[in-house]
């Protein structure tokens, strides 16, 4: 859970340019593979 909130923050501090794409798929790709820990 918290590191859910830490990603999100990191995901909103990257919301501006292109960035925010690759951002985004790591995130889902960290959630997919740490959501059986969280």
């Amino acid at each position: 859970m918290f590191g859910a909130i830490v990603i999100h923050h990191r995901g909103l501090l990257w919301s501006t340019g292109s960035f925010a794409v690759a951002e985004s798929l790591l995130v889902q790709l960290l959630l997919v593979s740490l959501y059986p820990w969280v």
